[in-house]
């Protein structure tokens, strides 16, 4: 089954924004949980986020 993911970069965002979208399909179901890491950038350091 295919996967679908969309990416949009800052330049491409009405905000300034950077966007990312994912879809996972499953012919059986089972769906694995997935960890996606954030980094917000700050005056003094770039900062991470995990989920």
């Amino acid at each position: 089954m295919p996967c679908t993911t969309i990416l949009v970069g800052k330049n491409a965002s009405y905000d300034g924004s950077t966007l990312v979208a994912r879809n996972e399909d499953s012919s059986n179901g089972v769906f694995e949980p997935k960890r996606m890491r954030v980094c917000i950038p700050t005056s003094s350091r770039a900062s991470t986020r995990a989920s």
